[in-house]
């Protein structure tokens, strides 16, 4: 499985409602991998969410919600990992299949006065 994640992403945080950053992004399923996947997020930082997302073995595009409230303190949020993982592949042996890891950096700017 490999993804496709754009990084670095760029949106403005509220200071009442803060941001929720819809993340677009491809799997590509290869040698013949034709399974659901489960799309996962980790390295998020204190009350920053995001909900696993499962991709259907016949999509390949795919949206994940990042909340970041609206006291977020800081103006980036580096180390966020978008990660793919999906059932054994009769194919390859019954290994699990996983993609790399991908890596996402946000920049968060403070609203025009």
């Amino acid at each position: 499985i490999k993804l496709a994640v754009p990084s670095p992403i760029e949106t403005t945080l509220d200071p009442k409602a803060g941001a929720t950053i819809p993340l677009a992004a491809k799997i590509e399923r290869l040698a013949g991998f034709r399974a659901d996947v489960t799309v996962s997020v980790t390295g998020l930082p204190p009350g920053v969410t995001a909900a696993n997302v499962a991709v259907k073995a016949d999509q390949t595009d795919f949206q994940i919600e990042l909340k970041v409230p609206a006291n977020f303190a800081t103006n980036e949020i580096t180390g966020i990992k978008i990660t793919a993982t999906g059932p054994p592949d009769p194919l390859s042996g019954n290994v699990p299949v996983k993609s790399s890891d991908v890596e996402v950096k946000i920049k968060l700017n403070k609203p025009n006065r």
